[in-house]
């Protein structure tokens, strides 16, 4: 039996429009929730402007998923969210200043516990020992931690680039729609801040659907 209700999940992530969550009938004992929705797109541009951090390096860790509720424990709350944290170990910083020099934590909203597994269109999945390129804010939403040290993905799935192809020369990054070259990345990035402050601030955002 399915049933849907709106929830504010990805306002952390600065999400617009509505958003459904549907509980899919337990698998083997496990609710599957599986969410999805609008989120605002962001091209390189905008994601160079917004981000705090920019690096790149490979998923040292992914590390157990544990609620947002204090004690990291289920409750009644809608604000209550299953996350994930990744730690990614930093092999270049293109731009900020990140509390830590060689790793940075990300924590998304999705993930699996023992009984639930949260699927969510909104953000990329991510396996130890993969390379990657991340765009990083702070978060801000309702529902953060000030007193833990870890950002959010800056566009949500927008924020991460997957290493495309590597080879003696050259290593290339692709994100939803473009891709970076690390080599040259570190140059255009005062452009790109540039061309993002001369933007006109647009009250209704393109949304990008997942």
């Amino acid at each position: 039996m399915n049933k849907k209700m709106v929830a504010s999940i990805f306002a952390a992530s600065l999400v617009v429009g509505a958003l459904s969550f549907q509980l899919i009938p337990t698998l083997l004992g496990k609710e599957l929730i599986h969410s999805d929705g609008s989120i605002p797109y962001k091209d390189k541009t905008t994601l160079v402007g917004e981000a705090d951090v920019i690096v790149s390096g490979t998923v040292s860790e992914v590390l157990l998923s544990k609620w947002s509720n204090p004690g990291g424990s289920r409750g009644a709350e809608v604000s209550n969210i299953l996350q994930t944290d990744i730690v990614v170990s930093v092999n270049k910083t293109f731009k900020g200043n990140p509390t830590k020099s060689d790793s940075v934590v990300i924590r998304i909203d999705s993930g699996e516990t023992k009984d639930v597994k949260v699927i969510s269109e909104g953000y990329p999945s991510f396996e130890k020992g993969e390379e990657v390129l991340v765009f990083l804010s702070r978060d801000d939403s309702d529902v953060a931690n000030t007193k833990e040290d870890y950002y959010i993905l800056t566009g949500m799935l927008q924020g991460k680039y997957n290493l495309k192809e590597k080879n003696a020369d050259k290593k290339i990054f692709k994100g939803v729609r473009d891709e970076i070259d690390p080599s040259t990345f570190t140059n255009e990035i005062p452009n790109e801040i540039e061309k993002f402050k001369d933007r006109p601030k647009m009250k209704d955002a393109k949304l990008y659907q997942p």
